[in-house]
């Protein structure tokens, strides 16, 4: 990535894991530890070339992909660990499975090809399951809709990537424009629809009616 997008990209990547980072800092959430480490890798994925010289074979920018994409599923578990009644929860250590991915991906770093596909099954996954995690949480509460259109404008980028032919690989900066407007989208929805959330709550304990 070379264009002014692509550092526009690294931008809002990086701004979407210090707001999870701060998040963590005030609520010691687990989840947030996650997504922030998810922004983390993802960064450094966004500008693995820098890394690249004299080190192309050990494929870095994969690896931070495919660690990122990890720990999204691993965010998305814990969401839903929590947000599932008490009796419901499965043990709280297999929201760390997606972890296991990681170690798939040693079988097929090397190749020209598959690893390319592997990485785009596991982004599409995440993308789908966060699609219908945070559309049940919209459901629950409204406020998560910006949320969840940030979700839908990467999945649109995600789209426009593997989209076959030149006209994707000649247009980079489309993708990377949506998806940086989805990065913020998401997580200041997400922000914003946990302080309504958490507002809400506050109302109900002290009896204030909606």
């Amino acid at each position: 990535m070379n264009s002014w997008t692509a550092y526009l990209l690294s931008a809002a990547i990086a701004y979407a894991g210090i707001r999870f980072v701060l998040l963590y800092r005030n609520e010691n959430n687990p989840k947030y530890l996650a997504w922030a480490g998810a922004g983390l890798f993802y960064f450094l994925g966004s500008i693995a070339p820098v890394f690249d010289a004299g080190l192309s074979h050990l494929n870095l920018g994969d690896w931070f992909q495919v660690t990122g994409i990890s720990l999204v599923l691993v965010a998305l578990s814990i969401e839903n660990w929590q947000d599932r009644p008490a009796v419901a929860r499965f043990p709280f250590i297999f929201t760390l499975s997606p972890l296991l991915l990681i170690l798939t991906f040693i079988l097929v770093f090397n190749t020209l090809y598959i690893k390319d596909i592997l990485i785009g099954i596991y982004e599409a996954g995440g993308i789908l399951v966060a699609m219908l995690l945070f559309g049940l949480f919209t459901s629950k509460y409204f406020d998560f809709i910006y949320a969840l259109l940030g979700i839908g404008m990467m999945l649109l980028a995600f789209v426009v990537y593997w989209f076959p032919g030149q006209i994707a690989a000649d247009n980079n900066w489309i993708w990377h424009s949506v998806l940086s407007a989805g990065c913020i989208t998401f997580v200041s929805g997400y922000i914003y629809a946990l302080a309504e959330k958490h507002r809400m709550e506050e109302e109900e304990m002290n009896g204030v009616p909606a």
